[in-house]
């Protein structure tokens, strides 16, 4: 166990020199005890989210339909947001209990901190854009919550995928030592990959998740993706189907390439295609993913 804490622990020291990642969180300084009464975490989580989403629709440009969070930057919106992500800092996760709440949460806090990380370090074409690119901005970017920091890449890969780990590092996201274990989620709903929200043109929208409803929420948001334009895309005549880039990257979650053309045809809303998918006698191609901000 002491030699496989040794290794992680050097994996990701090597990982963050070589994308020069600092480890900052965006919510406070860490030497500096977190002020105010505890929080309820669904609750701040909820209220996270709600006020990223306000700060992305009032960044939206007109003409682009791209957000433009230079108008932004030193509103009194991102300031609530700033105070609200602070909450974070003393929270109790043990209040955290089941399946439904810990999905809820971490969701929303998960898009809640992509769209202040976006604020914070100034995007304005692309999550490529940040230092270390791609790959740094999501291992940079990060919260201290509960006491601990999780980074974007720490809550996807960690706490809501079971710890399965990065699709291209070796090994699981948090070692056997790591405290933030006891808060990963214990299998994986393929589903949280169209109700992330990664900050590109290509992923889904924000939405509201809550505890009591998150099934009906994590199904709209399959089923509203899947057959909206960034999707499925069915040739039936060629007897082919394109399928999001994400089937590809976390195709162990959908159960391989099979796995997810049929996990795909559940939340098909078009009679003929789903029965093409079903059928088993098609090619499958992946679609090109659109990192441009959105």
């Amino acid at each position: 166990m002491h030699g496989s804490f040794l290794v992680w622990a050097l994996r990701d020291r090597l990982v963050d020199a070589a994308l020069r990642v600092s480890r900052e969180t965006l919510n406070g300084d860490a030497a500096t005890p977190p002020a105010g009464a505890a929080r309820d975490a669904g609750a701040l989580a909820e209220e996270l989210r709600g006020g990223a989403l306000a700060l992305k629709a009032e960044a939206l440009d007109a003409e682009g339909g791209r957000p433009d969070y230079r108008r932004v930057e030193e509103s009194e919106g991102y300031r609530r947001l700033q105070t609200s992500a602070a909450g974070l800092r003393g929270l109790a996760l043990q209040q955290l209990h089941g399946r439904e709440e810990r999905l809820a949460f971490w969701i929303n806090v998960y898009n809640a901190l992509l769209i202040q990380g976006a604020i914070a370090y100034g995007l304005r074409e692309s999550v490529k854009e940040a230092r270390g690119g791609r790959g740094g901005f999501f291992r940079r970017t990060a919260y201290e919550i509960g006491g601990r920091r999780y980074s974007l890449d720490d809550i996807e890969h960690g706490i809501l995928r079971a710890n399965r780990g990065h699709p291209w590092l070796p090994g699981p996201q948090f070692s056997g030592r790591d405290a933030r274990r006891d808060h990963c989620l214990t299998s994986v709903d393929p589903r949280l990959h169209f109700a992330l929200n990664c900050g590109a043109a290509s992923c889904p929208p924000v939405r509201a998740y809550r505890a009591d409803a998150i099934d009906q929420h994590l199904d709209l948001a399959t089923r509203g993706f899947l057959n909206g334009a960034e999707g499925v895309c069915v040739q039936v005549a060629e007897r082919r189907v394109e399928l999001p880039k994400v089937f590809h990257w976390y195709r162990v979650d959908f159960g391989g390439r099979q796995g997810g053309v049929a996990f795909a045809a559940r939340y098909l809303d078009e009679a003929g295609e789903r029965a093409l998918l079903l059928s088993g006698d098609l090619g499958v191609r992946y679609r090109p993913y659109d990192w441009t901000l959105g």
